[in-house]
């Protein structure tokens, strides 16, 4: 390896040793800044990225560091993951369009987050309990079959329904209460990609 190189002062996780320790041919090298080489591991890297994923955090900022990935001599190894990837963004693209020719369905969004995000005000806590579903998925935010769609929205990680229940059964482990704004907005605000900020000052509430 170069000597310009610097090796990431890391533990690869699933080695369960110190990066530098790593064969060449089990290394990749990845530019983090302007002329910042750095090695990492192939583990290292595919437990990063799964639990990038499993925590939620948008996909689309691992897309370039896939494309890299995969366009390498390390491609067998993180191919899986961009198929899954590709796989899950085209269905939800395909979910969220379907619904999006109800001209009212993005409005109800921003006032589903929206309520979400301000529980704490009896209105919102009003609309969203009147919903009579465990998740708040309901009228009048949406329709029935509209629910059983998002809920089958694939973000990555697995569906809108698989993240809830996997919320449910750890706040159920640790006799947590399910807080609307924390736990369940950001799984919605990705599922429907419709951020807090774009509708925390918004005037045009629909429902109020």
């Amino acid at each position: 390896m170069s000597d310009d190189l610097k090796v990431s002062s890391n533990t690869d996780i699933a080695a369960k040793k110190a990066i530098q320790e790593a064969a060449e041919e089990e290394s990749v090298i990845i530019d983090i800044g302007p002329g910042d080489p750095q090695i990492f591991t192939q583990e290292y890297l595919l437990c990063w990225i799964h639990e990038e994923l499993k925590n939620r955090k948008a996909a689309h900022r691992h897309c370039g560091l896939l494309r890299f990935l995969i366009q390498g001599p390390w491609c067998q190894k993180f191919m899986p993951i961009w198929q899954s990837y590709t796989t899950a963004l085209a269905s939800h693209r395909s979910i969220l369009s379907s619904l999006s020719e109800d001209r009212e369905f993005v409005t109800r969004c921003r006032n589903f987050i929206y309520d979400l995000h301000s529980f704490t005000k009896s209105q919102s806590r009003n609309r969203l309990e009147g919903t009579g579903h465990e998740f708040y998925l309901g009228k009048p935010y949406f329709e029935h079959t509209q629910v059983d769609a998002v809920l089958k929205i694939e973000i990555m990680g697995g569906t809108v329904e698989s993240n809830l229940r996997e919320l449910a059964r750890k706040k159920a482990a640790t006799y947590d209460a399910m807080c609307a704004s924390h736990d369940l907005a950001p799984i919605f605000e990705l599922a429907l990609i419709i951020t807090w900020n774009s509708v925390s000052g918004r005037t045009e509430i629909l429902h109020d």
